[in-house]
């Protein structure tokens, strides 16, 4: 509602909510949005979940990036983006967005078909408004489109857990795409042959690896050490 009040085009809530979101709802029914009351059980069903807390709207999403684009945003700010290679879970994608808009991230980049929404509302939601403050960019090819970045002078960087350089040690600058891999296989070949280095995070033998928006937390967070 604060981001991107313009975009919004309807809004619906529990009864119960109304004395909660009154202030926030004022300007937009001077805008003339439409703002209907419904049940639960309602909401339940429109958008297929039950996580909704008594308020669902309908919002027009915010149009992606393209690759250019990302190759630009990086060279004019000198900063970072995040490419996911085949993270498809939702929740994941969400604490992800979450943790970018946190660190600040340039772009995060997401493999898409042309005509596929490149965020699920379970991702929005999960990112608890962190999708309204990153921005994202869609590809069809992630392998393609790291290689059209690639060549504009942008480097790549890929995590690896079996990779020798540690990510503390790793001397991360920008402009950069760092890339991460999906928790069961990692990188596919073809992303990994993109990448002008690889580093991993260090831990203990106790558990092979971490789930992958807690791996990306961190990798964002030295991130932002380095450009800061």
């Amino acid at each position: 509602m604060r981001a991107r009040p313009h975009a919004i085009m309807q809004v619906m809530h529990a009864p119960a909510m109304r004395p909660s979101i009154e202030l926030a709802l004022a300007p937009l029914e001077a805008q003339g949005v439409p703002v209907r009351v419904l049940s639960v059980d309602s909401l339940d069903r429109m958008c297929e979940s039950t996580h909704h807390e008594g308020v669902v709207l309908l919002v027009r999403p915010t149009p992606p990036l393209g690759v250019d684009a990302v190759a630009e945003t990086l060279i004019r700010t000198k900063g970072f983006a995040l490419a996911l290679d085949r993270v498809r879970n939702p929740h994941n994608i969400g604490a992800i967005l979450r943790s970018a808009a946190f660190f600040g991230i340039d772009v995060v980049l997401l493999e898409a078909p042309e005509g596929q929404r490149v965020l699920t509302p379970a991702a929005v939601r999960v990112a608890e408004g962190g999708a309204e403050h990153v921005v994202t960019a869609r590809c069809a090819s992630l392998e393609d489109a790291l290689a059209r970045i690639r060549r504009k002078g942008i480097r790549i960087v890929g995590t690896d857990r079996a990779a020798k350089e540690r990510l503390f040690d790793a001397a991360l600058r920008g402009p950069c795409v760092l890339v991460m891999g999906n928790e069961r296989e990692g990188l596919s070949d073809a992303v990994r042959s993109q990448c002008d280095g690889l580093v991993s995070i260090a831990g203990t033998s106790r558990v092979d690896s971490l789930n992958v928006s807690v791996a990306a937390g961190i990798l964002l967070a030295a991130a932002a050490h380095a450009r800061r």
